[in-house]
């Protein structure tokens, strides 16, 4: 996990954190102020959550560091590309760009079980096995549209469960929670 720390000798913030097993520091112009250390906390919570997600480039949000370049992505005809969007065939079809909704909701699951209830945990394993792994389980979490998610949302809401119609309202919860 990363921190935001402060230069003794400037009293200006920079970032700390670990990225493909290296830490990194990048330096801000920033004073030390809270509401400076607030906002560069958010960027971080953004990098991390894009670490964990696979997508983070470190080129778009240090576009001046020279960390930047040890990260870039080498061609085979040795120049190199920063963006994931332009990445050669080869490399784009070895690895996909964000996990596949399967690994990151059972991942998902795994962090937040120990906070919820028995029968909380059992209602959204269900949820994520009976509804939304069959339907995306093999899709990349970065293909998955919010619009995808609602569409689906809205077929659940006019199946038949006994004699009721729809989801109930827990089930609505966990996909509006999940993704909706």
């Amino acid at each position: 996990m990363g921190s935001i720390r402060k230069r003794n000798d400037t009293n200006m913030l920079f970032f700390d954190f670990q990225y493909r097993d290296q830490r990194c520091r990048e330096y801000s112009l920033l004073v030390d102020t809270q509401a400076n250390r607030k906002q560069m906390e958010k960027a971080l919570a953004r990098i991390e959550s894009e670490i964990k997600l696979g997508t983070f480039d470190y080129g778009r949000f240090f576009p001046n560091s020279p960390m930047a370049v040890k990260f870039q992505i080498k061609k085979q005809n040795g120049s190199r590309i920063t963006n994931k969007d332009h990445m050669p065939a080869e490399l784009a079809e070895t690895k996909p760009q964000t996990p596949i909704l399967r690994d990151f909701a059972n991942e998902w699951y795994h962090e937040g079980e120990i906070s919820w209830k028995r029968s909380y945990r059992a209602t959204i394993r269900l949820t994520l096995d009976k509804y939304l792994i069959p339907k995306f389980g093999d899709s990349e979490v970065s293909c998955i549209t919010k619009g995808d998610i609602l569409k689906f949302r809205s077929t659940l809401a006019k199946v038949l469960i006994g004699t009721k119609e729809g989801l109930s309202v827990n089930r609505r919860a966990i996909m509006t929670h999940f993704g909706g």
